[in-house]
């Protein structure tokens, strides 16, 4: 499946484009550095700019089981085109790619792009008075080259001072405009040396470009009449904030939500929080922030608990020893003493907060390998305590990971504090709580050789008592075990390395960092690598619904480095319940940019794979990762799927019906040898058979669970029900035209024209052979699906087309029909129905009744019930379309008055009245001899609706 992710490495400020399965990329071809396919946007604000970016190709990576040691064990197969990115601009960059078969678009998310990431960015706005220029004339004359001039004039001005002696000023939009003022924002770049820390730089510069343009705004030049603004596209810098007691909120990022230094919460214990939001633009400012920045906020008394906790992460962040801190950390989070920390039954979002930031407070520390206990009990802790045991609360306790994001400072927190700990000269330390197993080791470049670490796993949750962890149960895998021996095991979570990690991480730095060439005790070296395995997904909840979930997550790093191109790639293994089929996992990573920053689950760089060997009666699964982070495996549980085994249900019983009734169709036929006399019946017989054989072809199709294992046979099955297919809707549009006609033509010229049933046979049955024999030569293995139909791009232009075509001609019908009978109807048939009824009440119900039948049988018969399909109306498709071959044989046979008679005098012997058909001499003759011809025209659309001629 084609992705796209942006990456951008900070060290050298490069911004790169991976493109997994490029394969899939319309117009993709490797031998070609030409790039049409996918296309990066930059947006800076500015209309004006030129905002396409350059991309140039760097590799194409492709990661294949027969190439790695485990090609005889499992087979997958991954591909990735790396892109550079590369714009004199800054701004917002979005990339977009189009699938090959489909030509369905995807989009990244938008990342911010600094061509320069030495230089502060500041956003002004200013208001300049605009004499005698009305609202009409504002837009053309007041252009790009006028703003330019003011902007060379501010910058000038600024030069002045020697702090911004080298500064660019540009305007970027125009956001407001009134009678006679308009809003302009400019962006203001200022090179300049951090003379402290990058935010005190920031933070001063602000400073001063808000006193300069207070300056000039009271020497009234320029025509300029207020500075709405001047902000950092950076950082929202300190402020206080007023209520029952003042608040200090620390500097924030854009995006980011922070929490006061005060102990503040509410009445839900939720600590008060704030965000900086904003963009590269309009500039960073506090989302609550009114004009005299005096935002009330009260806080209620707090828990014993959190009033500890946030103590503690004060005491932590003022260099206070940092094992004295962990255990304090842990016995808050541990202890029972109702006296010191209440009676709590699970933590409020607050003390989860002060927890989690208490720990980041120590993650840069010197720790010791006696701190890593202390570490796991303390993620034992928050795992148990950070979601109610019930989970019936999940969106009440799960408050702080929306809210300020604590799950990600936790986990960011732990993963830094495991991969800076000091082992004191231990090679390996294995530390195991009920929730939270971590293995913590420092490996030589090349441990294969050594017989080194190979993986992790634990057995099968089955077998865990209480449910959880146990060290008995946990596994250290070394390189000489194979591969097969752990896929034979019932294990419940496992991962494998690659056997040359930590000798690809060494040349990925080298490489990185632009070395030419690497010290060879560099490449000796030892690296540190960590393996941690999570009870369940307690710090892995987004804002989404938890539909689907995983049982386990393992995180693992080396080095504390996020590596992206490991080949031969990382394998995991996970235990599948036994009421999840292998079709409904899927294989994702824990994404902590996306969704606000929040984090979410994701796909790209993971795909499962398909285990050769081994005992596939063990319920394991095997997924394949081409990186380094938090991994698990989402399933979907059988409340996911019962919608569609439902509408499987659905449609063959539907099917099944349909040939039924098609079955009474073809016996009628048979029995009666004059009743398919005519035109109409004949055309009746077409589309009922060519409806048969779509609906068993179908049902055959269906029957075989498992895609048959020869394509040939798949081949034919599928042109069958593909040909099936275009013939039934080429029938329903002869029906429709023939009922058109209907309301044109005088019936008896209708009759008689010449070979008509020969030329709409020779088009309903000739037509098919058109897409399926195009499809057949273009391209024969768009036949070769799981559903052995058309896929991809034939599925749209040879199948969707035509079906659309055909569909929209036959709604044109539909409504001119239905007008017809509304319009017209009350003419021809009033006469008949008042000598049939005295009552005029009677009379109307029974018109009303024949149009309704009427419109009704239009509908089956004009196939108007697939247009659900293609609106995607999944149970109103299975339920009216599946049925439409029952729908003929109640309207040609149950309901038709004289195919009741043929079939009344079969059983009883006894001989019937005589039976007319429509299009013979006679029954012509006497139409024509009722009435006006627009009268005889309205009746038959409304009382010979069993009729097709």
């Amino acid at each position: 499946m084609l992705q796209l992710i942006m990456l951008h490495r900070k060290e050298n400020n490069t911004y790169f484009l991976d493109v997994y399965s490029p394969e899939n990329l319309w117009g993709f071809v490797i031998s070609t550095r030409r790039i049409r396919n996918p296309v990066c946007i930059i947006e800076d604000g500015n209309p004006w700019v030129d905002n396409m970016c350059l991309l140039d190709r760097r590799q194409v990576l492709s990661w294949e089981s027969e190439n790695s040691t485990l090609g005889n064990t499992v087979h997958y197969s991954l591909s990735k085109a790396v892109f550079r990115i590369i714009s004199e601009n800054e701004g917002y960059v979005t990339c977009r790619a189009f699938v090959a078969d489909t030509f369905n678009e995807i989009v990244t998310k938008r990342q911010l792009f600094r061509s320069d990431d030495k230089g502060l960015i500041f956003a002004v706005a200013l208001k300049k008075w605009i004499n005698g220029c009305p609202l009409t004339l504002c837009e053309p004359t007041y252009s790009l080259q006028k703003w330019q001039s003011l902007a060379e004039d501010l910058s000038q001005r600024l030069k002045k001072y020697k702090e911004f002696s080298r500064i660019t000023v540009r305007p970027i939009r125009m956001s407001e405009r009134t009678e006679n003022t308009i809003t302009l924002i400019f962006r203001i770049k200022i090179f300049s040396e951090a003379f402290q820390g990058e935010i005190e730089t920031d933070h001063y510069h602000l400073n001063k470009l808000n006193s300069i343009f207070k300056g000039i705004l009271s020497s009234n030049s320029d025509g300029l009449t207020d500075v709405l603004y001047v902000r950092s596209t950076k950082f929202c810098h300190e402020e206080e904030a007023y209520g029952n007691k003042i608040l200090h909120w620390p500097v924030a990022t854009i995006g980011q939500t922070v929490l006061p230094s005060e102990l503040c919460v509410d009445g839900e214990g939720v600590p008060v929080h704030r965000q900086c939001i904003g963009d590269f633009v309009v500039g960073a400012f506090w989302f609550d922030q009114n004009k005299n920045n005096r935002t009330l906020y009260k806080c209620e008394v707090p828990s014993l608990r959190a009033s500890f906790l946030h103590n503690l992460s004060l005491q932590a962040e003022r260099n206070q020893d940092a094992t004295k801190t962990l255990k304090k950390l842990q016995f808050a989070l541990t202890s029972q003493d109702t006296r010191k920390f209440g009676n709590v039954t699970h933590f409020t979002p607050a003390e989860i907060q002060y927890a989690a930031n208490t720990l980041a407070n120590l993650k840069h520390r010197i720790l010791y390998d006696s701190d890593l206990p202390v570490i796991a009990n303390i993620t034992d802790a928050l795992l148990r305590l950070s979601v109610n045991e019930t989970d019936i609360n999940f969106e009440e306790n799960n408050m702080t990971h929306k809210v300020t994001n604590a799950s990600n400072i936790i986990l960011d927190s732990v993963d830094h504090m495991l991969n800076k700990i000091k082992l004191n000269y231990k090679e390996m330390s294995l530390v195991v709580t009920p929730r939270f197993v971590t293995l913590v080791m420092d490996v030589e470049t090349n441990s294969k050789a050594k017989g080194g670490l190979q993986g992790l796993a634990a057995v099968k949750a089955s077998k865990y008592s209480n449910k959880y962890f146990k060290k008995e149960d946990i596994m250290i895998m070394s390189w000489n075990e194979s591969v097969e021996t752990l896929l034979a095991l019932e294990v419940s979570a496992a991962v494998l390395l690659p056997p040359q990690l930590t000798l690809e991480q060494t040349e990925d730095t080298c490489d990185t960092f632009h070395l030419k060439t690497c010290n060879s005790s560099e490449v000796l070296r030892k690296h540190r690598l960590v393996i941690n395995l999570f009870w369940d997904d307690s710090f892995f909840a987004s804002n989404n619904v938890r539909i689907r979930r995983p049982l386990h997550v393992m995180s693992i790093t080396l080095d504390g480095v996020k590596h992206t191109q490991l080949n031969p790639p990382l394998m995991l293994i996970f235990h599948r319940p036994r009421n999840i089929l292998p079709q409904d996992r899927e294989c994702v990573f824990w994404d902590f940019d996306a969704n606000s920053r929040l984090g979410r689950w994701s796909d790209i760089g993971c795909t499962p794979a398909v285990k050769l060997s081994g005992d596939h009666t063990v319920k394991t699964d095997v997924c394949i990762c081409t990186h380094l982070t938090h991994f698990g495996q989402l399933l979907s549980p059988i409340a996911e799927k019962e919608v569609d085994v439902t509408l499987d249900i659905i449609t063959i019983v539907g099917c099944s019906i349909s040939l039924f009734g098609l079955f009474g169709i073809a016996v009628t036929a048979i029995a009666f040898p004059d009743w398919r006399h005519g035109a109409s019946k004949k055309i009746q017989l077409h589309l009922s058979a060519s409806l048969g054989i779509l609906m068993s072809v179908f049902l055959l199709n269906a029957s075989l669970f498992i895609p048959p294992n020869e394509s040939q046979f798949c081949l034919v099955l599928g042109v069958a029900m593909h040909f099936s297919l275009m013939a039934t809707f080429c029938w329903m549009l002869v029906v429709a035209w023939f009922q058109y006609l209907r309301l044109t033509k005088p019936l008896t010229s209708l009759c008689r024209t010449p070979h008509i049933l020969l030329k709409t046979t020779i088009f309903a049955w000739g037509f098919p052979f058109v897409p399926c024999g195009t499809l057949l030569i273009v391209s024969p293995d768009s036949y070769n699906s799981p559903q052995c139909y058309p896929k991809g791009m034939a599925h749209y232009l040879s199948v969707i087309a035509p079906v659309s075509i055909i569909m929209s001609l036959n709604i044109v019908m539909f409504v001119l029909i239905t007008c017809s009978i509304y319009k017209l109807g009350k003419i021809g048939v009033h006469a008949n129905c008042e000598l049939q009824f005295s009552n005029k009440q009677q009379c109307k119900q029974s018109i009303a009744y024949r149009k309704l039948s009427t419109l009704i049988f239009l509908f089956f018969l004009l196939g108007l019930s697939w247009i659900f399909g293609i609106w995607k109306l999944s149970y109103l498709f299975c339920c009216t379309a599946t049925l439409q071959g029952f729908a003929f044989f109640v309207f040609f046979v149950i309901l038709e008055k004289n195919t009741r008679a043929k079939w009344s005098h079969l059983f009883t012997k006894k001989k019937s009245g005589p039976v007319y058909h429509l299009c013979n001499r006679n029954s012509s003759v006497l139409v024509v001899k009722r009435s006006y011809e627009y009268k005889r025209t309205s009746q038959n659309t409304v009382s010979t609706s069993s009729s097709l001629s």
